[in-house]
């Protein structure tokens, strides 16, 4: 994962490299593709934002962004609840809670005590950062007890976990997250190899068939009973179809944080002791805000650009509640 990477290289660099990371993670999902019609995805171009600025880092600005990020979140309409949950439901999320489980053990590049404090001096106002330290203890110990539960030691080697995909072999051979997952998967390659190179463009060019067909069955399998981690899932596994050339539509390839804030919408567990919560907190150090939702706009969204993507947002969550039918299709030649 590139946040995962980057806070890495800001345990062993220092503060120079955290300066370098704050802005990354300022741009990393901010959806340039995006564009200025609320009404019409299929207008949205890839030129219609500009690029980002770097994310504040003294005190009062920080604090400012939070609370803007704060207010976008209250604005929000809320998931409907359900007290009914048919055995489909159950059994999607007695496996999504094995997927967390799974994830909760997974490695991470976690800054020591010293460097998180930096970190979220940099980025949280001063009245959150009693609260951003309790919330990472709650998130490490979740882990922790979580791993336990399932027998898994905390933060294995990768050859131990089997890496990200690890996570999706535990599901069903013909489930449809795990197929697509492993289809959009990037192994590692000899580029200097023009015979390995000859043989990835030939694959590419076998997937690109399949790549909306395994997208959209991914897609209704997880609004059945939405999450944050398939969500991801689906977001991720689209940006990588659409960096191999794959004509997905706006938004695909635009980063995950407009699709975990989606499924929030659509009524995942987004909680503050939700795991989703203790995962973001715990592997990327968003901790310190009043919800998921607060973590996820003030990391990835750039703070000029709220009001357009939370547009966006709307429009995703339109199509998923309508069914999510045409998610996926490119935009007509044009914008038209």
């Amino acid at each position: 994962m590139k946040r995962r990477a980057m806070v890495g290289l800001l345990v062993l660099v220092g503060s120079l490299c955290l300066l370098g990371w704050l802005y990354v993670r300022a741009t990393d999902d901010s959806l340039g593709g995006l564009g200025r019609s609320p009404t019409s995805p299929s207008a949205m171009d890839e030129s219609d934002l500009a690029p980002t600025d770097a994310r504040p880092t003294e005190p009062t600005q920080s604090g400012d962004r939070v609370a803007v990020a704060r207010q976008k979140a209250a604005e929000r309409p809320k998931a409907n609840d359900s007290s009914s949950v048919s055995p489909l439901q159950a059994q999607r999320a007695q496996a999504q809670a094995h997927l967390h489980a799974l994830m909760a053990c997974q490695p991470t590049a976690v800054p020591d005590a010293r460097d998180r404090e930096q970190l979220w001096r940099m980025t949280l106002p001063p009245d959150a950062l009693e609260d951003a330290a309790e919330k990472f203890a709650a998130a490490e110990a979740w882990a922790r007890q979580t791993c336990a539960q399932s027998s898994m030691p905390l933060s294995p080697t990768p050859e131990e976990s089997g890496g990200i995909m690890g996570l999706w072999s535990e599901l069903s051979p013909d489930d449809p997250v795990r197929r697509l997952w492993e289809a959009s998967a990037e192994t590692e390659m000899d580029y200097s190899n023009p015979r390995a190179l000859q043989a990835r463009n030939e694959q590419t060019q076998a997937l690109i068939p399949m790549m909306r067909p395994l997208l959209e069955q991914a897609l209704a399998e997880a609004l059945r009973e939405p999450s944050v981690l398939e969500f991801q899932a689906i977001a991720e596994a689209a940006g990588r179809f659409q960096r191999r050339r794959g004509r997905l539509g706006t938004f695909a390839g635009n980063g995950s944080a407009l699709w975990r804030l989606a499924a929030c919408d659509l009524g995942a567990d987004c909680g503050p002791n939700s795991p989703a919560a203790h995962l973001i907190c715990y592997h990327e150090q968003l901790c310190g805000y009043g919800s998921l939702e607060e973590a996820l706009i003030d990391a990835y969204w750039p703070l000029m650009q709220i009001d357009q993507l939370q547009a966006a947002r709307q429009q995703l969550v339109e199509r998923l509640r309508a069914g999510g039918h045409g998610v996926f299709d490119p935009a007509p030649p044009g914008g038209g």
